[in-house]
């Protein structure tokens, strides 16, 4: 069995009183723990010992499979490293890696979808039409964006009517208004996304009260053709990080 990461001593103890339906759980302490977590962590000797003695049952073929594996005497440092992440789960701000934090830092959880050469995009397609409904604009950032390749984007994602922000110099290299969708030169995100900072390519999607950042690791026309491969990275970001 693969396992993907290790939860330190409370977030464990949080964690099997949450699955088990054992009260009281601190439900804010759940959802962070769960927004990070993927399955399944592994335990030792220790760690079962103490949900034991907090009247948490394991099930026992999941414990005896830890008795015989060898890993049940290992520290949770020498656990993280035979899992496929690497890392522990905790509470405590102050320890680096492996341990991060549930409260926040630079290791995320979120949503990747990848596209291998010649397989079809219109799942991509299809998600992107239903990130762009209902959004009040769009921030596009990619200097090597091309207008045909934009316009056929917005097109396939029936998002033709919503006001579109480029960089001036792509705004101009389009033609600007004379381009004939409602593109608008950038006067907020460009001092965070320009050529100076920024390698990948952006797209910022501005609801009312928060944006997503979608990070494309290769050009849109490979969203638009399978001839090459295409991995697109969601992120959420709150307004007051903007």
């Amino acid at each position: 069995m693969n396992y993907s990461l290790v939860l330190e001593n409370e977030l464990l103890l949080e964690y099997e009183r949450f699955k088990q339906c054992k009260l009281p759980t601190d439900r804010k302490k759940i959802e962070l723990l769960l927004a990070l977590y993927k399955p399944w962590h592994i335990i030792n000797k220790d760690q079962i010992s103490l949900l034991e003695k907090n009247g948490l049952e394991l099930d026992n073929d999941e414990k005896l499979r830890i008795m015989e594996s060898g890993y049940g005497n290992l520290s949770l440092e020498d656990l993280a490293k035979i899992t496929l992440y690497k890392i522990i789960l905790t509470m405590k701000s102050r320890k680096g890696l492996p341990y991060v934090n549930i409260h926040g830092g630079k290791i995320e959880n979120n949503y990747v979808a990848t596209f291998k050469t010649g397989v079809s995009r219109q799942v991509a397609i299809d998600h992107f039409s239903l990130l762009f409904k209902n959004c009040k604009s769009i921030f596009f950032y990619d200097k090597y964006l091309k207008s045909d390749d934009l316009r056929n984007f917005m097109n396939q994602c029936n998002a033709d009517n919503i006001k579109i922000y480029l960089t001036r110099d792509r705004y101009e290299n389009f033609g600007g208004r004379n381009f004939g969708m409602n593109i608008n030169i950038d006067q907020r995100y460009s001092r965070d996304y320009n050529e100076s900072k920024t390698h990948d390519r952006y797209i910022l999607v501005e609801y009312e009260v928060y944006s997503l950042e979608i990070i494309l690791t290769s050009g849109m026309e490979h969203l638009i053709s399978d001839n090459k491969d295409f991995t697109y990275i969601i992120r959420v970001i709150e307004k007051h990080k903007l």
